[in-house]
């Protein structure tokens, strides 16, 4: 081999990483401490890499009870498109007190459900939810009540195609949120 081409490699494996260095050293400055402050205390989460996350997904103190949902917004989109029937079941959730008392966060919501959020929502969503569950066991009654409401936006539209049934992609995200969750779930479509 030639030592031209080692130390070449090595030299570019220097550069990227002085680059990520470089990269997440401006992220960490992106956003100033008192909002991160606030996001903290109003999700009780600690971490700055989640907080910042959360903050790259718009997702700020008055908005943050929409993460909460996030899932619904998933599940509708799972087939690949919202339909009327599942749009119906999947907004109920901007009548809740939690988002009608918020009104950025319902808007946030609803945004969602009108355009198809970028896979990462729905990653930060674990990541957030898995937080809450191991900081203070989270709110199961609100756990299994997201699950039925996302249980209720699967079967809305049939499945498939109207077909019938609640389809693979569906069934994914229901089984990622009993996960997060620790919810039991019975036979679905």
């Amino acid at each position: 081999q030639n030592p031209h081409r080692k130390a070449n490699q090595l030299l570019d494996l220097k550069v990227n990483r002085y680059q990520q260095y470089a990269v997440h050293g401006w992220q960490a400055d992106r956003y100033p401490p008192s909002q991160l402050q606030q996001l903290a205390l109003a999700t009780g989460i600690d971490t700055q890499r989640l907080l910042r996350r959360m903050m790259d997904h718009g997702i700020k103190a008055d908005n943050v009870p929409a993460l909460r949902y996030a899932p619904i917004a998933e599940v509708a989109w799972a087939s690949g498109q919202v339909t009327n029937p599942e749009y119906v079941q999947a907004v109920k959730p901007s009548f809740s007190v939690e988002l009608f008392r918020a009104p950025a966060a319902a808007e946030l919501f609803r945004s969602w459900l009108r355009s198809r959020p970028d896979d990462s929502l729905w990653t930060l969503w674990t990541d957030g939810t898995r937080a809450t569950v191991a900081r203070r066991g989270g709110d199961r009654l609100f756990g299994q009540r997201l699950y039925d409401l996302a249980r209720d936006v699967a079967q809305a539209s049939g499945g498939l195609l109207d077909e019938g049934g609640i389809c693979r992609a569906e069934r994914a995200v229901l089984g990622r949120i009993a996960a997060a969750w620790d919810i039991r779930q019975g036979r679905e479509g």
